[in-house]
């Protein structure tokens, strides 16, 4: 065969251009031919022409670029709750132990191995929502072309177990109940275990969120997460707010706990003085700003401490522990004045009460 002239090779070089990827850019990106015969050129093309085992432009990208950009992405597509979740499981967990791995050399291998690591020092539940995260964010690396096939396919993640849930014994009740007293937070613990009301729209409910005369309170927005630390000014650096639209309805108990709770917070609020920002928060911080789930945390288990109970108590099992806490309420009828609120209680308000 004729060797092609010097003017054609030159052509060749010029037009034998092999698209095999797009940049983040979207330009396309060429790869160059440049052979001695046409047939050698084609040979060439049709060789190289393999995108599953070219090296794309953008493989080095890490593990830990890849869950940033996705996490910007899915933060407009997915609920605010579930974006913090699902932010927070990335920050935590997956980036601190694979984010330095090149996305396109994560094997499976390298994720059954995260899995046993973290469940040695986790409960498989969590191993299990990290697993439900992860295939997610490969999932959509394969949609976007960044990933051929999703590595968390062939990983199996460890199989649930219930949780375990600490039930009070009355003695332990009596001490809580006492603590929380101190701490101003026993109209917070009445409302968790008589309504059922979870932990985050409490920290978001306002005072005009609570019908004192119809005995209801609106769930209308929950806290998500503060997104600005020491936030300032309203509206600006607030923490995200989830809608939700709930009726519930209050024992007598817990309204008579909320009015002394209110005048508990009058009481504060003159004390800081202008460095008091009012919010109208039923559960405020010291400052009259919203209290962080974070920091919630630390105080319920300060209290917990306090008690002399195990700080493996969570919150959420004290709504099974509701008959013994009430029972210890009652207990206390004759000795603090939990049991006076419940007397009082016990008769209806009258019309000047209902107005308050």
């Amino acid at each position: 065969m004729k060797q092609l002239s010097s003017n054609h090779e030159s052509s060749c070089e010029e037009n034998d251009n092999l698209s095999i990827g797009c940049l983040d850019d979207h330009e396309t990106y060429k790869y160059p031919i440049s052979k001695r015969t046409r047939r050698e050129v084609q040979e060439k093309r049709r060789k190289t022409h393999r995108p599953h085992q070219m090296k794309m432009p953008g493989s080095s990208q890490t593990l830990q670029s890849f869950l940033d950009y996705w996490l910007r992405v899915r933060k407009t597509t997915i609920k605010p709750t579930t974006y913090v979740s699902y932010r927070s499981c990335v920050t935590k967990y997956i980036q601190p132990a694979l984010g330095h791995v090149p996305l396109r050399q994560l094997t499976g291998e390298q994720i059954q191995a995260f899995y046993a690591l973290q469940q040695s020092t986790g409960s498989p539940n969590l191993v299990r929502f990290i697993h439900t995260v992860f295939h997610q964010v490969l999932a959509d690396a394969v949609i976007w072309k960044r990933l051929t096939i999703n590595p968390c396919r062939k990983v199996e993640p460890p199989s649930s177990t219930p949780a375990q849930m600490d039930v009070l014994s009355s003695e332990q009740a009596h001490e809580l109940l006492d603590a929380t007293r101190k701490a101003h937070l026993d109209a917070l613990l009445l409302l968790i275990i008589t309504t059922g009301v979870r932990r985050r729209d409490l920290l978001a409910l306002r005072w005009q969120q609570i019908d004192f005369q119809a005995r209801c309170l609106r769930i209308e927005q929950g806290m998500v997460v503060c997104l600005a630390e020491n936030a300032s000014e309203p509206g600006a650096s607030e923490p995200g707010l989830a809608p939700v639209q709930r009726i519930v309805p209050l024992p007598a108990s817990a309204i008579h706990a909320l009015k002394e709770h209110r005048q508990h917070q009058e009481e504060l609020r003159q004390q800081v003085g202008e460095q008091w920002q009012e919010h109208q928060l039923v559960f405020p911080n010291t400052v009259g700003k919203y209290l962080g789930a974070t920091a919630f945390h630390s105080l319920f288990k300060r209290i917990l401490e306090q008690a002399g109970l195990p700080t493996s108590i969570r919150l959420h099992d004290l709504r099974h522990s509701a008959t013994t806490l009430l029972q210890a309420l009652e207990d206390h009828s004759k000795s603090t004045a939990w049991g006076a609120m419940l007397h009082e209680c016990d008769q209806p308000p009258d019309e000047e009460e209902e107005g308050r």
